[in-house]
């Protein structure tokens, strides 16, 4: 995930190098936005909590702060 489009494009290419052209869905990537509609899917199909696991890093720290405001606190 990443903050904006730019930290995105960041993290994908980071979980590409990592996972390669995985074809899965359900993850946190993209952007906060992004980030804030998987969740909303999540929680209209029933789901009570989301388990977030950190990765390897390196971080993106701006896109952890960004989900916390954007997505935790609106939850």
């Amino acid at each position: 995930m990443g903050a904006d489009a730019r930290g995105a494009a960041r993290g994908e290419k980071i979980y590409h190098s990592h996972f390669g052209k995985d074809p899965r869905t359900g993850f946190v990537r993209g952007t906060a936005r992004d980030a804030a509609e998987l969740i909303a899917r999540y929680r209209d199909a029933g789901v009570q909590r989301v388990n977030i696991a950190f990765r390897q890093g390196p971080y993106d720290w701006d896109a952890l702060h960004a989900y916390a405001e954007e997505v935790v606190a609106k939850g």
